[in-house]
């Protein structure tokens, strides 16, 4: 059906009215097949001439952050040998699809995304990592993936917080025990006082 419409002359990097995630986004075609994991449809589509880096028109997610944040791994690749940008962050917190994996603990896209480039100690606006996110999610698989990958284990978001923090504070026992082992700092301290005013208020 798709193969159709584009023979038939269809614009495949025309934009329309679609929901994401209960938000309504100005989306294009390959946009939507990535988020809906429709691999062979996003294959037609880039076969065809659709923009790999195209954003959607609210906050700026490519394909490549959608596929990546619901965890469909085949379309991951498709998109990243269709040459996407990896390192690319979304117009409204500077998200990656890195960050956007791990946070949902997407072991496997996530070791795709590290294999093709991906920048793991890239930071959004808020100072985080991926490797923040991971950890305060408690997805140890992706911690251990992102640490053996070189990610910082004692950066500060702009709060001051470490990823040991968030996963001290959200009982992530696995999680602390894998940052300690990497070399985390036990003593850091936040912006405004120690870790244990961070965890106990």
């Amino acid at each position: 059906k798709v193969s159709t419409l584009i023979k038939a002359g269809a614009d495949v990097n025309a934009k329309g009215t679609h929901k994401i995630n209960g938000v309504e986004l100005e989306v294009t075609a390959l946009i939507l097949a990535s988020d809906k994991g429709h691999k062979d449809v996003v294959s037609v589509l880039l076969e065809a001439g659709a923009d790999v880096n195209v954003k959607n028109t609210t906050d700026g997610w490519t394909a490549l952050m959608d596929a990546s944040s619901k965890g469909h791994k085949d379309v991951v690749s498709v998109l990243l040998e269709a040459g996407a940008d990896v390192n690319v962050k979304d117009a409204a917190n500077g998200w990656t699809a890195l960050m956007f994996a791990s946070d949902k603990g997407h072991k496997d896209v996530v070791s795709a995304l590290l294999e093709a480039g991906a920048d793991v100690n890239t930071k959004n606006t808020n100072g985080g990592t991926a490797l923040i996110a991971a950890s305060m999610r408690g997805h140890k698989d992706v911690v251990s993936a992102l640490l053996e990958a070189g990610a910082d284990v004692n950066v500060k978001n702009t709060d001051g917080q470490t990823a040991l923090m968030y996963a001290s504070d959200k009982g992530h026992k696995d999680v602390v025990s894998a940052l300690l082992v990497a070399g985390a700092d036990v003593n850091v301290n936040t912006h405004d006082g120690s870790i244990f005013k961070f965890l106990f208020g």
